[in-house]
């Protein structure tokens, strides 16, 4: 029996494609629109690796956003076609009457993987607009399987690509085979994963419910009732203490603060007594005045002798004033030696000068017969040369020939020789040039002596015209004599003026310095007799003499010896009071000691009752609360330690019956009775009612033959054909189940692919597996996929998928 007949089948909704669109989509490259609509039965034919089962995987990707064929769901990259930035897919479907469109667009990155960048799922209901469902990719992915079709991925790709090749194996496989095909089709490994989880958890619980135990002996052990209540009954009686204790505060807070009282007037006692003990003049008081009157007479003195070096100094100055500077007539002095400088260098210069002008006038002399020598000697040279020119000329004539100088014709050659001398005229002409220029340098270099002893005299002249125009007027040098020698005596005695101002001043600063370190001597002086009285203002000191320091302080002296004897009379009595309230305060404590003690609390020196009560209260109550909340959390972990060894048990218990020799072996022959009650209906449907499945004891697959009496035979028997029906018959089964077992009534889908392999069928074969496919065609959309020619060519409608290079392209054909 299916499951389907154990619980209610929800109503499901017909599913079927209406067109797919991809774009950049594996060998798909460039935009491909396949439609499905008014199509019942098809084929997706073309050569291996043409991508015809790409087409398949389009659809499931646009889906759910992974590839079945892929071990990781999550990878998304393969689908981009090599050499492009992105992949996108759509998918037209309708369920129940409403159309959806899921679109997804892939990119690629740049490190060579890929994500989804872009999904959408929109709803169209009855031709109306459109309503955008999801968003996202997850988003579309959760609206398919939740809302729209209703089955996840796994169980999609097991409803709409039937596995028949597989369950042609199934039914011919051994036992084992076929229990690890079993597995593998219908995903039975899960409950070998939840034995494993279940055994895991058993482990995880005793783990648990260990620690637990090891709380409540370790941690809790000792949170009973009877340490609650014996913790309550301490808290009882510190209580009781507290009480007694608050009863005597009072009176040891009286105690206390007369006890602070007479120990504020001992402490003040001796302090007066100390600071009246050190009231007594500091050395020197009387002698300060003395040393104050010799003082000022000595700043009185040095400000007069003061005076009168000032005046002196000043009277020095007017006469110095008096006097012209001295470097104005030192300069003048400066001026007349240089004037007579000048004019002893110029009359000196006056006969360089003239010789200079003879020496150049003689080399100018010179100079003009050097060049008479040479133009007398070039004049030779010339004449020389032209006549051995006319000579070389004569030589070179000839009878009836022209003469090249007339260019007359040369009727008789003339007797004429070369002239004698030319080298010596040469040599000659050469000495008179060397003279020349020996003669011109000469004259230039004496021109030159001449103008720049010319050019100094101008100078010196000039300066001699200045300085004695600049000496018009002034004193005669006697007078200027006199006048420096005096200027000399009136500075020294200014210098002396001055020497003697600046010892005047030194003096006075001192004698300043010394009345004003004196002054503030007193002033300290007083300074510390205000400070030793303000010590015992307190007890009333007398007033005191402002003029006279000394006697102020013998006053002040007098009055601290007396007020002594006084502050010693209060001491005593300050320190009987004290020593009685002493006595009344250690009876007191002594007896609250007593009862502190009764109670278990050692009170040590100086520990005050009240305090070491509440302490111990305090923590008498936290210890209460602590056990309270232990007792509570025992409660809990008791109650956590019974939930984990109930958890553990279970667990335990659900991994035993999931052994592969207790639930999976009863599961498996569960599902497989299913499959064949399933598969039996289907079978007898496909062939016309000619034949069933069943099994034997053995879980070994038998035929009923019903044209032969019901014939039961071995499912190894069963020919080609044969086995083709069966296995699809196995596999509609396992289709119908799959849906039928998903969490939400899935959509009831109606399109098939069968995408196995025909090329093994003899011709006889094929045309059963036509026979049937047309057959199952009438009941819902059925997709072949292959690549066998002879099958494909019975389809009526051929969806033809070709690659060139790495793109591939469809082409519909109906024949």
């Amino acid at each position: 029996m299916c499951p389907a007949t154990n619980r209610r089948a929800p109503r499901r909704k017909p599913m079927r494609p209406l067109r797919l669109e991809l774009e950049g989509f594996t060998s798909f490259r460039e935009r491909t629109l396949v439609s499905f609509e008014d199509t019942d039965l098809f084929v997706l034919t073309g050569a291996t690796g043409s991508g015809k089962s790409s087409l398949i995987d389009a659809m499931v990707f646009a889906l759910y956003g992974s590839v079945p064929r892929y071990d990781n769901r999550n990878l998304v990259a393969p689908v981009v076609s090599q050499g492009m930035v992105q992949g996108r897919v759509r998918l037209d479907f309708e369920v129940g009457g409403k159309e959806y469109t899921a679109v997804r667009v892939v990119r690629r990155s740049s490190s060579g993987g890929g994500s989804t960048k872009e999904a959408a799922l929109e709803e169209r209901a009855n031709g109306g607009a459109s309503r955008t469902l999801a968003r996202t990719a997850d988003e579309v992915t959760a609206q398919v399987e939740n809302e729209v079709i209703g089955l996840g991925l796994d169980h999609f790709t097991k409803c709409v690509v039937l596995p028949q090749g597989e369950f042609a194996t199934f039914l011919r496989a051994k036992p084992r085979q076929r229990q690890e095909l079993l597995v593998r089709l219908l995903g039975l490994g899960l409950y070998e994963r939840l034995r494993q989880r279940a055994n895991q958890l058993h482990r995880e619980h005793e783990s648990v419910a260990g620690t637990l135990q090891q709380r409540l002996e370790v941690d809790l052990g000792g949170a009973t009732a009877q340490a609650v209540a014996g913790a309550e009954t301490r808290v009882s009686e510190l209580r009781a203490l507290r009480e007694r204790i608050r009863e005597a505060v009072p009176r040891l807070v009286e105690l206390a603060e007369a006890a602070r009282e007479a120990k504020g007037r001992l402490d003040a006692v001796a302090r007066f007594v100390k600071l009246l003990g050190e009231v007594r003049p500091p050395e020197g008081v009387e002698a300060l005045a003395e040393e104050l009157g010799r003082a000022e007479r000595a700043r009185q003195g040095a400000t007069e002798a003061l005076e009168k070096a000032v005046a002196a100094r000043e009277a020095a100055s007017d006469a110095r004033d008096a006097l012209p500077e001295k470097s104005r007539l030192m300069a003048v002095q400066q001026r007349r030696k240089s004037l007579s400088d000048l004019e002893t260098k110029l009359a000196q210069l006056t006969a360089k000068l003239e010789w200079a002008e003879a020496a150049a006038a003689d080399a100018r002399d010179v100079e003009v017969a050097a060049s008479r020598d040479l133009e007398s000697a070039r004049e030779s040279l010339d004449a020389l040369r032209l006549e051995h020119g006319a000579a070389d000329i004569a030589r070179h004539l000839r009878e009836g020939e022209e003469c090249p100088v007339c260019l007359q014709v040369v009727t008789r050659l003339p007797d004429r020789g070369a002239p004698r001398g030319l080298e010596g005229a040469d040599a000659a002409r050469r000495d008179a040039e060397s003279a020349f220029r020996r003669a011109r340098a000469e004259r230039e270099q004496q021109s030159l002596g001449h103008g720049k002893l010319k050019t100094l005299f101008d100078e010196r002249t000039k300066s001699i015209v200045d300085l004695r125009k600049s000496l018009e007027g002034v004193p005669s040098p006697e007078d200027i004599a006199a006048q420096l020698v005096a200027i000399e005596e009136v500075d020294a005695a200014l210098q002396r003026a001055r020497q003697a101002e600046t010892g005047a001043r030194t003096d006075h600063r001192l004698a300043r310095g010394a009345l004003e370190s004196l002054e503030a001597r007193r002033r300290s002086a007083w300074d510390d007799f205000r400070d030793r009285r303000d010590t015992v203002a307190e007890l009333g000191p007398p007033s005191f003499e402002h003029d006279d320091l000394s006697a102020s302080w013998m006053v002040l002296c007098s009055w601290a010896e007396q007020s002594v004897g006084e502050q010693n009379a209060a001491r005593e009595a300050a320190a009987s009071e004290r020593d009685a309230v002493a006595a009344e305060d250690a009876v007191i404590r002594s007896k609250l000691g007593d009862l502190c003690l009764s109670r278990g609390l050692d009170l040590t020196p100086g520990d005050d009752p009240a305090t070491v009560c509440a302490e111990a209260l305090g923590e008498a109550r936290t210890g209460l609360r602590l056990l309270q909340g232990q007792v509570e959390a025992r409660k809990e972990v008791e109650k956590s330690l019974e939930q984990r060894r109930h958890k553990s048990f279970v667990a335990k218990t659900l991994g035993n019956h999931l052994s592969a020799t207790g639930f999976g072996r009863w599961m498996q022959n569960r599902i497989l009775e299913w499959l064949v009650a399933g598969g039996s209906a289907r079978l007898k449907e496909l062939s016309s009612g000619h034949y069933s499945l069943d099994l034997d004891s053995r879980n070994e697959f038998l035929v009923i033959d019903h044209r032969n009496a019901d014939e039961r035979r071995s499912a190894r028997t069963l020919s080609g054909g044969e086995t083709f029906l069966a296995s699809l018959a196995l596999a509609l089964s396992l289709a119908e189940q799959v849906a039928g077992l998903a969490a939400r009534g899935g959509a009831r889908l109606e399109a098939l692919f069968l995408d196995e392999g025909f090329g093994a069928l003899d011709p006889e074969t094929l045309d059963v597996v036509a026979t049937s496919i047309d057959q199952l065609g009438t009941e819902r959309m059925v997709g072949l996929v292959t690549h066998v020619s002879e099958l494909a060519n019975r389809i009526p409608v051929q969806y033809r998928v070709k690659k060139v290079g790495n793109a591939s392209s469809v082409e519909r054909v109906e024949i």
